[in-house]
C-alpha cells in the first residue's frame, strides 16, 4: 500500500498549481478592429523586429532527443497583430535599421536552477514548500522619427503546493492558450499606446 502512496500524493500535487498575472487586463478579451484589410489595401510598413525564440524537445531516431528553436511563430504573431491596423509590416531597409520603426518581443523565464531548487524541496516537503516558476513577457516599441519609446512588461507567476487548493485564479489562466493569448494583447497595448496605425 505504501508503494503507492508517493505517486499518489505527486499525482495530486501535480493539480495543485495556481497561477497570477501582474496585470489581469491583459487577459480580456481585445477589441480588435472591425475592418478586415484586403492585401491590397495593407499600407507598407518598415519595421525591425526582434523576437525572442521558442524551443521544443522531440524524440529523434533511437532514443536520441532533439531540440529545436525557432522564433518564427513569435514573429508571425507580431505581422498579424500590425495587420490589424491596416499595416503590412517588412524589413527594414538595410543600414536603415537605427531609424526605422522597431519592436522586440521578450521572454525571460526563472533560471533553471532555481526552479529545480524549488521543486526538490516541494518533493521532499511533500508539497508544503511550493514549486515556484515565472515568466516575463516584455514588449518596447521604438520610432526615431516620432521619438516614441514604449515598454511594457507583464509577469505570469505559478506555484504548486497544497496551498494552491485553497486559492483562487482567473478562469482564462487555466485555458492553454492563456500565455500566447497575453503575449498577443501586451504587444497591442504597447501598439495602441504607440498610436501605431491611428
Amino acid at each position: 500500500m505504501k508503494i503507492f502512496t508517493l505517486p499518489l500524493l505527486l499525482l495530486i500535487l501535480s493539480s495543485c498549481t495556481h497561477r497570477s498575472i501582474s496585470n489581469p487586463e491583459l487577459l480580456k478579451q481585445p477589441n480588435t478592429p472591425q475592418v478586415k484589410y484586403a492585401k491590397e489595401d495593407l499600407q507598407a510598413f518598415p519595421l525591425s523586429i526582434d523576437a525572442s525564440q521558442n524551443c521544443y524537445t522531440s524524440r529523434a531516431a533511437g532514443n536520441m532527443m532533439k531540440t529545436s528553436c525557432s522564433n518564427k511563430g513569435r514573429i508571425g504573431t507580431v505581422v498579424s497583430l500590425f495587420k490589424e491596423r491596416g499595416l503590412k509590416a517588412i524589413p527594414a531597409v538595410k543600414g536603415k535599421e537605427t531609424i526605422s520603426p522597431f519592436i522586440s518581443v521578450q521572454i525571460e523565464t526563472i533560471s533553471s536552477g532555481l526552479e529545480k531548487t524549488t521543486g526538490f524541496f516541494n518533493i521532499i516537503s511533500l508539497g508544503l514548500v511550493p514549486r515556484y516558476h515565472y515568466d516575463d513577457y516584455i514588449v518596447t516599441y521604438k520610432d526615431p522619427t516620432t521619438n516614441v519609446d514604449i515598454t511594457e512588461e507583464v509577469t505570469i507567476t505559478s506555484t504548486t503546493s497544497w496551498f494552491s487548493l485553497f486559492r483562487t485564479m482567473p478562469k482564462e489562466l487555466e485555458q492553454g492558450s492563456a500565455k500566447h493569448n497575453v503575449e498577443e494583447n501586451l504587444i497591442r497595448k504597447v501598439l495602441d499606446d504607440a498610436k501605431v496605425g491611428k
